[in-house]
């Protein structure tokens, strides 16, 4: 019997229960010198007895196929455009930005400009932004000694808010 309490983070469903798959997790670092490392749960995952081999895609030609998307979305994530100010500085700035265009019940990536200069866009990738802030805050959170810069962070997404309340006015 656990002596922990295990649930996985909002948003996420997972094919296995949380406890069960907490336990694993936590039993799998306890073989590894208390480290737990990606390539060791997926080690022993691998085992079809595993509570957690269901969170796994093990049909290689499907798994190809999205670890190919996932390392093209990080190419397009990583390409920046250098932006040169009035007095020659160049500022890189993420040339894509991920959203949901017009028409489309699905994700793509568009030019920043073409981000910036549309209300229905610009307001999702702000959106996105305040989503981040909020991970960021709940992550400092879980450090009493970081409290001061989790309330400036705090600052900066009420900020960002607040002018996304006056951007919609």
């Amino acid at each position: 019997m656990s002596t922990r309490a295990w649930q996985f983070a909002g948003g996420r469903s997972w094919p296995v229960d949380a406890q069960q798959a907490g336990d694993e997790i936590d039993r799998i670092r306890e073989q590894n010198g208390g480290e737990l490392r990606a390539e060791g749960m997926l080690n022993a995952a691998r085992d079809p007895e595993s509570i957690l081999h269901p969170c796994f895609e093990w049909e290689d030609t499907r798994a190809a196929e999205l670890y190919r998307k996932t390392q093209a979305s990080n190419l397009i994530r990583s390409i920046r455009v250098l932006v040169i100010s009035e007095d020659g500085d160049k500022e890189p700035l993420r040339a894509f930005i991920r959203v949901i265009p017009e028409h489309s019940d699905t994700a793509a990536y568009m030019p920043r400009h073409e981000v910036a200069s549309k209300p229905n866009l610009l307001n999702q990738a702000i959106n996105d932004a305040i989503s981040y802030l909020r991970y960021a805050e709940s992550r400092l959170a879980e450090f009493r000694a970081l409290r001061k810069e989790n309330d400036q962070i705090k600052q900066i997404r009420l900020a960002l808010e607040q002018r996304q309340e006056e951007l919609h006015q």
